[in-house]
């Protein structure tokens, strides 16, 4: 669960900055880095045995996702900056069904309840060049790119998928993920090509199993507090940007809130960009992070095994530089340097926890 809100924060920060083309996110194992403090010993009363999640058959966790974001541009052909702001919620439900043969589980996941509320000026300072954009773009492919995709979290929405596990708690088989791929390609279809093959990238069957697996930004051992480790992710946008994320997570202590003992985890980082030998897919774009810092902190409940309450927040400067259209073709006129603050803001907190009905195949609501 860590993972996907890293994730879905990462992509907001990135892709509403520039126009909807293709982007292919790429990820790397998590590197982590061993503190420099000694080795902690089974002995010590206050450590964190492991981050695995610790199911309970009949049982049902109730989770609530939200994400913030705001964003200002400048460009040189506007009056006043474009803003940005959206906020999206989303339900998330957890059953654990039954027991299997061997020692197994099967846990089915429900995503629901998704809202989005969105303000943008963009309609009074739209200029020529974007409307020539749309127009080329709606000419030469067949499609506007201005028109708004849906976020990752609408295209979850109404998503249920059933996951069978073996006694060490791994992913044996999923079911209804088929169904969900071609429910996204009819919500994707009235859009764009290009959002199509952006949803298809982000949201991969490897990245759902991570929803009932323990997360991976967390060491397998024990930790005590005062125990530290980064984990580093490499994030491409084929044909715009190569960026490196390098997040810190120290096991600050433990906090008693409502009669439960959690482990306290703080996280900062940074986003670097990376070189890229991508050849450019639009030359007269090129985009540069410039900034980009994260914070956050974890609330983790050793009973259940999961995170009680969770918030990230990201930071960053990006400058686009482009060229604005004169003529028939867009690669010709006048280069022009647009700027972008974006903050994003995304939190996951555990709501409920209760036991199942007789009928644990009724809807969630």
């Amino acid at each position: 669960m860590k993972k996907l809100l890293i994730i879905g924060s990462l992509f907001l920060v990135l892709a509403i900055s520039v126009y909807i083309f293709y982007m292919e996110f790429i990820y790397v194992e998590p590197v982590y880095e061993p503190s420099p403090q000694p080795a902690s010993t089974p002995a010590q009363p206050e450590q964190l045995k492991d981050f695995k999640p610790q199911w309970k058959e009949g049982t049902r966790y109730l989770f609530r996702f939200e994400s913030v974001s705001d964003s200002e541009t400048n460009m040189p052909d506007k009056p006043k900056p474009l803003t940005v702001h959206e906020k999206i919620t989303q339900d998330v439900t957890i059953d654990v069904l039954s027991k299997r043969p061997r020692g197994g589980l099967e846990i089915e996941i429900h995503f629901f309840n998704t809202k989005l509320e969105t303000r943008s000026n963009e309609k009074e300072i739209k200029s020529e060049y974007e409307m020539s954009m749309e127009m080329m773009f709606e000419t030469l492919l067949g499609f506007n790119p201005s028109q708004r995709m849906p976020t990752i979290w609408e295209i979850l929405d109404g998503l249920r998928i059933k996951y069978f596990l073996d006694s060490q708690g791994n992913v044996e088989t999923m079911e209804g993920w088929d169904k969900f791929l071609e429910t996204l390609y009819l919500k994707m279809e009235k859009y764009n090509p290009l959002a199509l093959g952006m949803a298809r990238d982000i949201i991969s069957q490897g990245e759902m199993k991570e929803w009932v697996l323990p997360p991976r930004d967390f060491p397998k051992g024990p930790v005590s507090p005062g125990d530290k480790w980064s984990v580093i992710r490499e994030i491409t946008l084929t044909g715009f940007l190569r960026v490196e994320q390098r997040n810190r997570f120290l096991f600050k202590g433990w906090e008693d809130r409502n009669g439960a003992r959690l482990a306290v985890l703080d996280i900062t980082g940074e986003i670097k960009q990376k070189k890229s030998e991508d050849k450019s897919a639009f030359p007269a774009m090129k985009v540069t992070l410039k900034k980009g810092r994260t914070k956050g902190r974890i609330l983790f409940d050793p009973n259940p095994g999961m995170e009680k309450d969770a918030y990230l927040i990201q930071e960053s400067e990006m400058k686009m530089e482009y060229v604005k259209q004169s003529g028939p073709s867009l690669f010709m006129g006048k280069k022009q340097t647009a700027a972008s603050k974006i903050q994003n803001t995304t939190s996951l907190k555990l709501i409920e926890i209760k036991e199942l009905t007789k009928d644990p195949t009724r809807p969630s609501q």
